[in-house]
């Protein structure tokens, strides 16, 4: 290796891993390390690149480093050029060099294969670059002020053997493709949501508005909804298969976007790419036609409700329609193995149907080791679907302010809540749930573009309801705000739970009941909401409480709550008023 090509390879290395000029070299971040201050010294001494990481890595170590990111190539003659800060290096080496067909790809390959021209991609700042030593397409991801926040590089055009199509820059994170375009967006009143950057690349050289979800499963409701505040109408193509209705309905999970979100489906094409490949010059209008044509997602949804319920009701009309229900429950608990007392279990279950009201019962039950806590709270949870349960058994801390799970309308179920500290992320989400049905929690990020720390709130909109179990009573700040249920512990309740141990050890278990019907009632209930329950006895019942406790002052609200889920439990058989509310009777 020559001097000239030793400096340009230690430029190009400076470069990429965010380097800068020194008297002596260069100084740059380690890739051996998570190197937060730069530490690694760069240095051409006559023909050899030399480097040294000031905070202790081996030198083989950062040799390694290096020749993992195609960036040391000692026995080259020179790199290819020079690469943006952080990005996959360009590798030494000439464009001699052979390479298999569809290994790499260039840009001009790129443009030929989506059919676009390469000046209107390198004006959408796609350029060639070399990726561990064979040509890619690096793809600029750009925030709202245009600057470059994140870069992908697109290396191949087809999955092969295992999908090595895509990579992004070492430490970047996904987000939303085409910030830097929301302007033009919010000016036109309407965006094109679509999957990866090549359905963009096609939509914006045909003038539309678009954003790309770099793969269905990145979407990011609390990150990517603020974006599109301000853009009357957002449209998402519909792709086929399971990955397409699932970014629908994690997109759609917000109301905010749901009640703004439109559906376009491509008929026998998958995405616009496809569309646009099939016949170029009929592109506008035929994509035009298909914005004219989308269904609002709301229409989508209401049929999909409507189905479900048709479904629900086939499966539990006989429990819908029984007089009995509320004993139908409690045999079905007693046939499932539990013993004695139902009622702590029937407390469970009706706070449990409660997650359909708008204001839902936290409840916690509180006993002795040994004494049944758990088996009462799954007894009354296996009476439901399980989509309508978010269970934590055992997790991190922050488990559940990350989870990218919709929370609304369903029971976040902690069990052993003795593990939840006082204080820290775990106790500030639950008391959040039990405070407000609902979860806020604020978190302190490094932002990725300007490198300083910025709150971020993260909210899970309710109305969520909390059921936990605890050999003792739940924190002071949380204890008036849960209906607190206790086990009974005596010598008759003991014998009755020998007694069904001994039936299981004989063989003379009953056989566990169908709970499919069950779960079909929780269900229809869940698709003919949202529901509103009015207790017309409320004012009278509110004269005959007892007052002397300050806290029935949230007491009272839990025991309405009650009765407004035993009420929607029957709601085939209760009336209704002329605003379409269900109408509470003595009964429930």
């Amino acid at each position: 290796m020559s001097t000239e090509s030793a400096n340009e390879q230690a430029q190009s290395i400076s470069a990429t891993l965010g380097g800068s000029r020194q008297r002596d070299g260069w100084r740059a971040h380690c890739p051996a390390h998570d190197d937060q201050h730069p530490s690694l010294d760069i240095a051409v001494r006559a023909d050899k690149v030399l480097v040294h990481c000031r905070a202790g890595c081996s030198q083989d170590a950062v040799l390694d480093a290096l020749k993992w990111a195609g960036l040391w190539h000692a026995n080259e003659a020179k790199p290819a050029s020079s690469p943006r800060r952080g990005e996959g290096s360009p590798s030494p080496g000439n464009d001699s060099n052979s390479r298999t067909p569809g290994s790499e790809l260039p840009l001009e390959d790129y443009a030929e294969a989506k059919q676009l021209p390469v000046a209107a991609l390198k004006s959408f700042g796609l350029e060639t670059i070399t990726y561990r030593g064979k040509k890619a397409v690096r793809m600029p991801y750009r925030n709202e002020s245009g600057e470059i926040a994140a870069v992908r590089f697109r290396r191949s055009l087809s999955k092969g053997n295992g999908d090595e199509r895509f990579a992004w820059k070492r430490g970047d994170k996904p987000l939303l493709y085409g910030l830097d375009r929301l302007a033009a967006a919010r000016d036109a009143g309407y965006v094109v949501l679509v999957e990866g950057e090549s359905d963009c690349h096609t939509l914006w050289q045909h003038g539309v508005p678009a954003l790309g979800v770099p793969g269905a499963t990145n979407w990011r409701p609390e990150r990517d909804v603020p974006a599109l505040e301000g853009i009357g109408t957002i449209f998402l193509v519909a792709e086929p298969g399971d990955a397409g209705a699932k970014l629908a309905e994690s997109i759609s999970a917000s109301p905010a976007v749901a009640e703004r979100l439109r559906l376009i489906h491509l008929g026998e094409f998958k995405d616009p790419s496809g569309l646009y490949l099939a016949a170029r010059a009929e592109f506008p209008h035929r994509f035009e036609a298909a914005m004219r044509a989308a269904t609002p997602w709301q229409t989508v949804a209401d049929q999909r409700r409507h189905a479900a319920a048709e479904a629900a009701y086939a499966e539990a009309s006989g429990l819908l329609n029984d007089p009995r229900l509320m004993e139908r429950v409690g045999e079905a608990i007693t046939a499932s193995g539990h013993a004695g007392d139902v009622s702590p279990v029937m407390l469970v279950y009706i706070s449990a149907t409660s997650r359909l009201l708008s204001r839902p019962i936290n409840l916690s039950i509180v006993a002795p080791s040994a004494a049944g806590k758990n088996h009462a709270a799954d007894a009354a949870v296996a009476l439901l679907p399980t989509d309508a349960v978010h269970r934590m058994d055992a997790s991190s801390e922050r488990a559940l302010i990350y989870t990218d799970e919709t929370l609304a309308n369903r029971i976040v179920y902690v069990s052993e809540a003795d593990s939840i500290p006082d204080e820290g992320p775990s106790a500030s989400a639950i008391r959040s749930i039990a405070e407000a049905n609902k979860m806020v929690y604020d978190v302190v990020e490094r932002d990725e573009t300007t490198g300083r720390h910025v709150t971020r709130r993260i909210e899970r909109p309710g109305p969520i309801s909390l059921i936990t179990t605890s050999t003792r009573p739940v924190a002071y700040q949380m204890n008036t705000r849960v209906l607190e249920v206790s086990i009974r512990d005596d010598e008759e309740q003991t014998r009755a739970v020998l007694r069904v141990q001994a039936a299981v050890a004989s063989g003379q278990a009953p056989t566990p009941p169908n709970l499919g019907p069950f779960h079909a009632l929780q269900r229809y209930l869940q698709a003919t909401g949202p529901h509103e329950v009015v207790v017309g006895f409320a004012t009278e019942l509110a004269e005959r409480m007892p007052v002397r406790a300050v806290r029935m002052r949230r007491d009272f609200p839990k025991l309405l709550a009650a009765i407004q889920a035993c009420a929607l439990l029957h709601l085939c058989q209760r009336s209704r008023d002329d605003a379409g509310r269900i109408v509470a009777t003595l009964d429930d």
